[in-house]
Order: structure tokens, then sequence, then C-alpha cells
């Protein structure tokens, strides 16, 4: 692993019971990079960002982070080494109002809650709001604020924008491109292709738990026939 490298996963197996979903994905981020996740429901692409966080732990393979073995490695020793999550369906404590639950996740450094309600103006206006009173759009920038008040090395975030407005949709984009630039290295799961092409490094395609492409934004646009066969495109 070279020192650019942060995360690097290879041979990754992942099982649910019996029922065999990663079989040995490759992946590897490197500092400050954005890597889009992409393929159809059921490829794979949750089971993939679970198995780095050590919450669906691979059965097979080798996972490594900053330079150190964390294939078998708890969560939080993981959220520890800078791996901050912004879940599929938010994981927003309902009961806890906004400023606790940005309160409740940070730690020092250049990501305070100014700065990230300066980055989502919104979530300002609703800081003694419940988790479980705002709206879904909100409940997004409060997940993704709630992970870069962490202060990560980077930040695997599923399903970015589903469902949500196209308004609030490029808020989030935004907030995609603002992470990059901050040298947040990222791995995005979204279906919104032509967002992630304008914010991504490389793009991964998955398809029944197998790599079916990877390479930059660039190289899949030249590929029709991939983004038909994978993504319906």
């Amino acid at each position: 692993m070279s020192d650019t490298t942060l995360i690097e996963a290879a041979g990754l197996h992942t099982y649910y019971g019996a029922s065999h979903v990663l079989h040995g994905i490759d992946l590897t981020l490197r500092r400050s990079e954005t890597v889009a996740l992409l393929g159809r429901n059921g490829m794979g692409k949750t089971t993939l960002l679970r198995s780095l966080l050590g919450l669906t732990p691979p059965r097979r393979g080798s996972l490594r982070i900053a330079g150190r073995d964390m294939a078998s490695a708890r969560p939080d020793r993981i959220a520890r080494a800078g791996v901050a999550y912004v879940p599929e369906g938010r994981g927003i404590f309902p009961t806890l109002s906004v400023r606790e639950n940005l309160l409740l996740a940070a730690r020092p450094g250049a990501w305070n809650i100014e700065r990230v309600l300066g980055t989502f103006p919104r979530l300002a206006q609703r800081l003694d709001h419940g988790g479980g009173q705002i709206s879904g759009g909100e409940q997004q920038m409060l997940a993704i604020g709630r992970a870069l008040v962490t202060n990560p090395s980077c930040i695997l975030i599923d399903e970015a924008t589903e469902g949500l407005a196209p308004l609030i949709a490029r808020d989030i984009w935004a907030t995609v491109a603002a992470i990059r630039a901050a040298g947040i290295a990222t791995i995005v799961v979204d279906r919104n292709l032509a967002a992630l092409s304008a914010v991504a490094d490389r793009v991964v395609i998955l398809a029944k738990g197998l790599t079916v492409f990877a390479g930059t934004p660039a190289e899949l646009a030249a590929q029709p026939e991939i983004k038909h066969r994978h993504l319906g495109i």
C-alpha cells in the first residue's frame, strides 16, 4: 500500500447467512479521491460499504485502512481510523434534536458544528427540532453533517439523493463537491450517473457481487454498452 492509498480491499467475500453476496471484490480508495459506486438494486453496493465498515465482515479477503489490517476489526475501531458513514435511510436519532445529533458525533478538527451549519443553513434553522421532525432532505443534510463533524479521512455515502426533491438533491451534490475540495476521500452510491460523473475521479460498477467496470467517468462514457447492460441507461 502506498502512502496515498487510504483503503485497500482485496478478494472480499461477504455473506448474509448462507447467501454469498460479494464474490472476491477488490477496491482501492486513494486519499482525497472520490469514487462513484454504481449498479442495479441488489448487486452488492451496500454490502460492500458494510464490509469496509466492519458492519458485515467479509469471511475471506483482506482489508487495510491507512496501512493497518482491518479485515476483522470492529466498526468502532474502523470509525476511529477515520472512516465515516452516511447510511441509506440516514440513521438519524429521531428523539434527539438536530443539535444533539451533531454534538453526539463531534470530534476536534476543521469540521466543527458551525462549519456544518454554514454548509447547510437549513439545519441552523432546525437546531432544536427533533431528528424525526425534520424533512427527508434535512435528515440527509444532518446525516452528512454528522459524518463531517467526526473529521474523517473518508466518508462512505449510501444512496446520496434517493427520494429527495431536485433542489435538495442539488444541494447534496454541491456538498459532495465541497467535501472533495476539502480533501476528504469519498465513496458515493447513487443512481444519478451524470451527477456522479461530475464529482467522481473513478467509477466502479458492481453486478451480482462482481466488479464489471472500474475506470474514469470518461472511460465509462465511451462504453455505452456497459451503461446499458449494467445500469439500464
